[in-house]
């Protein structure tokens, strides 16, 4: 009776929600009585949970639709090394598109010099006249992103809200 999951990819060991080699103990003694829903509520847990256990086509199938998930939620680092980062995000924890690495470096590059300013969207530096007035911005009184990239995000979140 193992009641613990060993996880090669995390190096871990998982409790379980319940005894697996029970439930195909049970299944395979009398499947007629022990369908995934008896089997379910005799566990405490989803028939979905059993069926997971008990046929591991359904178990490879839903890591599939997970994996796919992941994938479709993740696009590329915006600093250019590659690394997927989480697109999506809530108000309380934005996803700024870099990576831990890359974002460590962007941030410890100076953004200001004399007479230009870095655009921390694009990445490019240009002269002041390129940053639109904004009397809270601390950086001369210049927004962080240069003209071009705000008419490209506006365009995006018009496009996006239609």
């Amino acid at each position: 009776m193992s009641l613990e999951t060993v996880s090669t990819k995390n190096n871990r060991v998982y409790r379980r929600a319940f005894d697996h080699d029970e439930a195909r103990r049970l299944r395979a003694d009398d499947p007629k009585t022990w369908t995934h829903a008896a089997l379910g509520r005799y566990f405490d847990v989803s028939p979905t949970a059993v069926e997971r256990v008990l046929k591991p086509q359904t178990n490879e199938r839903m890591l599939a639709t997970a994996a796919q998930s992941a994938r479709d939620t993740r696009e590329p680092c915006k600093g250019g090394c590659g690394a997927l980062v989480w697109r999506h995000g809530n108000r309380n924890r934005a996803r700024s598109g870099y990576c831990p690495t890359c974002r460590g470096e962007q941030v410890a590059a100076p953004n200001v010099h004399d007479t230009e300013l870095r655009c921390t969207k694009c990445g490019e530096w240009k002269p002041d006249d390129e940053f639109s007035h904004w009397s809270r911005a601390s950086r001369r009184g210049r927004k962080s992103h240069c003209r071009v990239c705000e008419s490209a995000a506006r365009a995006d979140h018009r496009r996006r809200t239609a």
